[in-house]
């Protein structure tokens, strides 16, 4: 009897120390089995960019690589990851322009009005797997002490169960990846448009946000950021990307926005509202209540590139 437990215990010991040891391997490797031409994998990659576009599934809806390269003839870069607010962009941006890899010219960050009004969250647990083992660290850290309910299932769920299949098809998904995107962009990629009826009823992402306000963690990471911009004397512009005339023209949208608009004006930057001088009206621009169709993406990109090119912001 004495025998079997000892085996019994050593059988466990020997799995456990296992399992252990690929979960250390999946902490501190992952990313280098991320796309090379996606996220921060593809971004590492490069050893130049002249604008590196950082945001969420706004930014990379919003802009064709591609296009932006060809009508500014400077090089482009978009890192973007679903849900992204301040919050997460903080650490992220400070890990780019920590990093001895790439140099980046100018900073193109996405300020989304809903971002800053939601407490911050880790929508896309790409961004964790994605991240080399020291920007791991920092967004643990973060979310440890200020991303409201993660807690230790949160933190298994994060470090050991999310993404495994990444993993496990990393030699399909990657070469396939790589056909449908270019330096963090889309080729060609469809998505049908609003009709007219769907269009006149779109409501806001964020029902009742004229009663809500910016998150104060979100804000403080969206100052950090200032700061963090001005002591690297980096060149950075604020952009806040289109999205469709009910959304707009809500009330408390509206309110936001120009809150928002002017913290970043009053700090010295430029805010782009990318509705100003945008067909916000037009349902074949959008796909949603708030991102762009590839039409839209196309328009979009050229008033950017446009702006981008000419350096216009150091003149508003």
């Amino acid at each position: 009897m004495r025998v079997f437990w000892f085996k019994s215990i050593a059988f466990v010991l020997v799995v456990t120390a296992c399992l252990s040891a690929l979960v250390a391997m999946k902490y501190c490797f992952s990313d280098r089995l991320a796309p090379q031409t996606l996220g921060l994998g593809g971004l590492l990659r490069e050893k130049e960019v002249d604008f590196l576009f950082i945001g969420s599934s706004h930014t990379r809806q919003s802009y064709d690589v591609q296009l932006l390269e060809r009508h500014t003839g400077k090089s482009a870069y978009l890192v973007s990851y679903n849900g992204l607010g301040p919050f997460l962009m903080e650490p992220l941006i400070r890990f780019v322009a920590e990093n001895d890899r790439v140099r980046i010219k100018t900073y193109v960050l996405e300020v989304r009005v809903f971002g800053i009004l939601h407490p911050p969250a880790l929508q896309d647990t790409r961004l964790f797997f994605d991240a080399p083992r020291t920007l791991k660290h920092r967004i643990l850290r973060l979310a440890w002490n200020d991303i409201p309910g993660f807690d230790l299932y949160s933190l298994y769920e994060l470090v050991v169960v999310s993404n495994n299949d990444l993993i496990l098809t990393a030699p399909v998904s990657n070469p396939l990846i790589s056909r449908g995107s270019y330096k963090g962009g889309y080729l060609k990629r469809e998505r049908r448009a609003l009709r007219s009826d769907e269009f006149d009823n779109l409501k806001s992402p964020m029902p009742g946000i004229d009663a809500v306000r910016p998150d104060p963690r979100q804000l403080a990471s969206l100052r950090n950021i200032f700061q963090y911009v001005k002591e690297r004397n980096l060149e950075a512009v604020f952009v806040e990307t289109p999205m469709p005339a009910p959304v707009e023209e809500d009330p408390g949208t509206i309110l936001n926005k120009r809150y928002v608009g002017d913290l970043i004006r009053n700090e010295g930057f430029v805010y782009v509202d990318g509705a100003v001088g945008f067909d916000t009206r037009n349902p074949s621009l959008f796909v949603d209540n708030n991102h762009l169709s590839r039409t839209g993406r196309e328009v979009f990109t050229e008033r950017m590139a446009d702006l981008l090119s000419e350096r216009k912001w150091r003149s508003q």
